[in-house]
């Protein structure tokens, strides 16, 4: 019952209030059109747009494994502050490499 009360809250505020457009918001419906005028330039360049994908959950526990937050970010901090990037990137890489070489092999079905 929450949950849907929830979900109805936001759809009417959403979708039945200005409030998106108010306050230069994209809209959540695809196909509408954005009131904010910087991001229609944007569009009229026709960009390729790319959408977040949702993660196997093999990648998940290798990236938990390697101890890297993909999620967070918090590697491209480090990386950003690294006084040398390239050993930075040889500790990311051998990270990975190790959690890989742990990694059980999936069946093949």
């Amino acid at each position: 019952m929450l949950r849907s009360i929830r979900t109805g809250s936001l759809e009417y505020f959403v979708k039945e209030t200005s409030y998106t457009a108010d306050w230069g918001f994209l809209p959540p419906e695809g196909a509408a059109e954005p009131s904010m005028e910087p991001f229609r330039e944007f569009l009229s360049y026709n960009p390729r747009l790319v959408e977040a994908t949702v993660q196997s959950d093999a990648f998940i526990e290798m990236a938990n494994r390697a101890k890297l937050s993909f999620w967070s970010g918090d590697y491209i901090q480090e990386l950003l502050a690294a006084p040398d990037l390239q050993q930075s990137f040889d500790m990311l890489n051998e990270k990975w490499k190790e959690a890989r070489q742990g990694q059980q092999a999936s069946p093949q079905p």
